[in-house]
Order: structure tokens, then sequence, then C-alpha cells
């Protein structure tokens, strides 16, 4: 399935419950990115708001797909 970088999403970083809503998928993958590499939880994820769930690993390959 493609990925829709312009659909919305948001960020939720482990182990806090409450996500931080982004615009655009892009949005939140460059902030999930831009976490000093200790403060990345295996457990943060980003969802869409059609329900995509990207870990660590898919946020990573997303991101070197549009740097």
């Amino acid at each position: 399935m493609p990925v829709n970088l312009n659909e919305p999403a948001v960020w939720f970083a482990a182990p806090v419950t409450t996500g931080e809503p982004f615009d655009l998928l892009e949005e939140a993958v460059r902030h999930a990115l831009r976490l000093p590499a200790d403060d990345r939880h295996n457990r943060a994820t980003i969802i869409t708001s059609p329900g995509a769930t990207y870990g660590w690993n898919a946020i990573e390959h997303i991101f070197e797909r549009f740097k």
C-alpha cells in the first residue's frame, strides 16, 4: 500500500498516551526523527487518519523516501 504523506497523522511517544496531531504525515515523520536517539522509544508510533500505523522502522523508511 502506498504511503500518503499528505494525510493527517498523530504522533504517539510511548509511554505517553496523548498524541500530538499533525496536518501531514510528512510533518509527523520529520518531528519523530528530530528527537535525540536516546529519546526514541520502540513503542512510539504514528497513526494516520485512515488508520495506518507506523513504528520506528517504518518511520525511518518513510523518511528515507522523501529526504
